[in-house]
């Protein structure tokens, strides 16, 4: 039955004859449903399209595709522009309709990795010479062009790392330089390398003396302290300091303290000369009220993950360990000039100002960014499904399977541990080899399940946000993410960690 309070209403009139007159009469008009007003609403912006499209100006030549859609009006173009008033016409303006399901888009790569420089001729390379782009930009160097010892290149020739990324060829002079660095930039750019470099050759000259001052430090002393938010990259970073040790000449004498090592081990580690320590936050906190370590004789303070390390979690723990310490406030370093302090992340903390203030002097602070910074990766593709939550199990299965059968390594992320477990299940019903991490395994259990999916025992891991930060996932080339419902800077990040050779790129 048709609302008429939601129709148009048009009058037939009625004509009545009397006389040789005719006359209309009032009383005998009809209420007549002619056209409903949702149609004739439906007409006008039907009209309204087609004067745009018509006013619109397509483009000459139309760039390459930057998101492609299964339906091709909503495909966006590189160069492509917008009037003031129009508004972009996106795929998933309507997805949360039933009837969008089955729909898709993709965030096409469009060119290279952002955080890579250009690669320098072979015999510039080997010679350590400057590299200068065409027409005279800023001039680019090779780690042997950096004022490094010959052992630091060693290390970095074994790790087959010739020349800097980004963000290493402009935080490594600036830390080099004595000042306190805030070092950020997009994930998978090689900030620890940012860091190790330059600690590693500011503190060669420091142990190598024989004064009386450095051969009476006390035990539980080390002179460089690196704070990491997880056990799994505080592994990872101690074994790039290990590569780079193994190289040197008169290596340094280095630990790493993290959870669930209990305190008698703990003491025991700290009870002997340390250089360069690597360590929780957790930890540190537990050592230093134990009295196992002093941090007097810090010269370098590394922040790494400082977005974590200064959210509420981890912040009271931090501050303590940068007070703890003779923050340094001039460049130049040197005995007794304080502690250099150096703070790495994928993100720039919008309060470090507000919370580092008074510890740390903002005058004295160096803030190292890349263009590419919170910006999504233009090397990487992105395609987002729209499935409905009863197909979302076959979807998955599916995705990996295709992955599996081309023996292509790949991650699946999922927003809690009831999901991961769900899926885990699903997949080993299906006979599917694979790994999994979540926040329920002890720190010991996920650091072995990454190693063998590292090492290619398995080529499927499923996990939470936990894998998500910091940790070198270079093997893997495909990441899913079973949910979009809450998806958080971390899994954006972890998006974006590729491979770091990508030198041959399609060029336009």
């Amino acid at each position: 039955m048709i609302d008429p309070n939601k129709c148009t209403v048009q009058y037939r009139t009625i004509i009545n004859v009397h006389t040789s007159r005719c006359y209309v009469s009032e009383a005998a008009r009809q209420n007549v449903i002619r056209i409903p007003q949702y149609l004739n609403r439906r007409l006008d912006q039907i009209k309204k399209a087609k004067s745009l499209g018509k006013n619109s100006v397509p483009l000459a030549r139309p760039g390459r595709i930057v998101i492609s859609c299964k339906r091709k009006e909503f495909n966006h173009y590189g160069g492509q522009t917008l009037g003031k008033f129009d508004v972009p016409q996106l795929a998933s303006k309507g997805w949360k309709h039933k009837k969008s399901v089955g729909d898709h888009f993709t965030i096409v790569g469009y060119t290279k990795n952002p955080a890579l420089l250009p690669v320098p001729d072979e015999e510039d390379t080997d010679k350590g010479k400057s590299v200068v782009r065409e027409g005279g930009d800023r001039p680019l160097t090779t780690f042997g062009g950096l004022p490094l010892e010959e052992g630091i290149l060693e290390g970095l020739h074994a790790m087959n790392m010739a020349v800097p990324t980004k963000i290493q060829a402009a935080a490594i002079p600036a830390i080099l330089s004595g000042k306190n660095v805030l070092c950020a930039a997009e994930t998978g750019s090689g900030k620890t390398l940012c860091y190790v470099v330059p600690l590693l050759q500011s503190l060669l000259p420091v142990v190598r003396e024989s004064d009386a001052d450095m051969t009476q430090r006390e035990q539980g002393r080390p002179l460089a302290v690196i704070v990491v938010p997880a056990r799994e990259l505080a592994e990872q970073v101690m074994t790039v300091l290990t590569t780079f040790n193994t190289a040197l000449l008169k290596p340094f004498k280095m630990q790493i303290v993290v959870g669930g090592q209990g305190i008698g081990n703990i003491k025991k580690k700290l009870g002997k000369q340390v250089d360069i320590l690597v360590i929780t936050p957790g930890m540190l906190n537990k050592a230093l009220h134990k009295g196992f370590l002093g941090m007097d004789w810090v010269r370098h303070l590394v922040l790494d993950e400082i977005d974590t390390l200064l959210d509420d979690s981890f912040s009271d723990m931090t501050l303590e360990a940068i007070s703890c310490c003779q923050v340094r406030v001039s460049e130049v370093g040197g005995v007794g000039d304080g502690t250099q302090v150096i703070m790495a992340g994928a993100t720039m903390p919008q309060r470090t100002a507000e919370i580092l203030g008074e510890i740390v002097p903002m005058e004295s602070l160096a803030t190292v960014t890349t263009p590419a910074l919170h910006r999504v990766m233009p090397h990487v593709s992105q395609k987002f499904l729209r499935v409905k939550p009863s197909s979302k199990a076959a979807t998955v299965l599916e995705l990996v399977k295709q992955d599996v059968n081309v023996s292509c390594p790949v991650i699946v992320f999922c927003n809690t541990f009831s999901t991961a477990d769900w899926l885990s299940h699903t997949l080993r019903e299906n006979n599917i080899n694979h790994s999994k991490i979540t926040g329920k395994l002890s720190a010991s259990v996920r650091l072995g399940i990454f190693k063998e999916f590292q090492n290619g025992l398995t080529d499927v891991l499923v996990c939470t946000d936990i894998a998500s930060r910091g940790l070198d996932t270079v093997r893997t080339a495909v990441r899913r993410q079973a949910e979009l419902k809450g998806v958080d800077a971390n899994i954006t990040r972890k998006i974006a960690r590729r491979f770091m050779d990508e030198w041959d790129f399609p060029e336009d």
